[in-house]
């Protein structure tokens, strides 16, 4: 739109109506004084930003970063068990808003109640709240939300996580072996309790002696078994298998045994 001259009936305000400006154009206002004798000046304001939407909170999305002792399945954006029970890191996608002036704030609560109050990030889209209060096996939600410099507020968008700090859980169940042809298969079905949270990864080694892994060096699978290349002889009818289970929430636990194989 191109500058539109109007007569001021006031020397320190002017009001000019019937404009229509779409929300986040930028608006530049020029004050123009003549004197009697035609001398001119001319002083600008601007440019403003008109504000009169909230930001778009529809195609963002909300993810956390969990804090655990080690990364199982590393890059899962659907982890959403955490051991740490003293803060949550999280990030979250770029609220739309014409204007791109936004400030993003952040909230913890327990359903519906408040953990930790609304807090201004700036500019970011990353945050870490602490999360006092909170215990084992409790689910917690985390609110994001986008404010413009026109002080319109966008809804927010959320996401939950749950506390668990427990390790995988072993049965009492024992793990087992199948020769075959040269292969000896090793079995560990229903040596851990299944995980609610999400699935487990193992590493596993196997050896000849306890400690070692001269038979198969540690490899991780989300299988429970492993095919092994290895056959009993005259000096060697023993195998030694570790086996560590590592829970959606990092805490691993282990499990040892050996096999008199004939």
């Amino acid at each position: 739109m191109g500058r539109i001259w109007q007569q001021s009936i006031d020397r320190s305000q002017c009001e000019i109506s019937n404009l229509t400006f779409d929300h986040g154009a930028k608006v530049e206002v020029s004050v123009k004084c003549i004197n009697k004798v035609q001398l001119m000046e001319v002083k600008k304001a601007g440019p403003l930003t008109i504000y009169h939407e909230a930001p778009n909170s529809d195609l963002s999305s909300l993810s956390f970063n969990p804090d655990n002792r080690y990364t199982v399945l590393e890059g899962n954006a659907n982890l959403k068990v955490q051991s740490n029970l003293t803060h949550v890191d999280f990030t979250w996608g770029l609220f739309d808003d014409l204007s791109e002036d936004l400030n993003y704030e952040t909230r913890v609560r327990k359903d519906d109640n408040v953990i930790a109050p609304w807090e201004s990030v700036g500019l970011r889209n990353s945050a870490s709240r602490k999360i006092n209060h909170m215990g084992r096996a409790d689910t917690f939600f985390v609110d994001v939300r986008a404010i413009n410099n026109g002080g319109f507020q966008s809804p927010s968008i959320n996401a939950s996580i749950i506390l668990e700090y427990k390790p995988p859980i072993l049965t009492g169940v024992p793990a087992g072996y199948l020769l075959d042809n040269g292969s000896c298969f090793i079995k560990w079905t229903n040596v851990f309790s299944p995980s609610v949270y999400g699935p487990m990864v193992y590493q596993v080694s196997v050896g000849s002696r306890n400690g070692t892994s001269d038979i198969q060096s540690p490899i991780y699978t989300m299988a429970q078994e492993i095919n092994v290349e290895w056959s009993p002889d005259q000096s060697q009818h023993e195998v030694f298998v570790n086996i560590l289970a590592f829970g959606s929430n990092g805490e691993f636990s282990r499990y040892n045994t050996h096999f008199f194989v004939r």
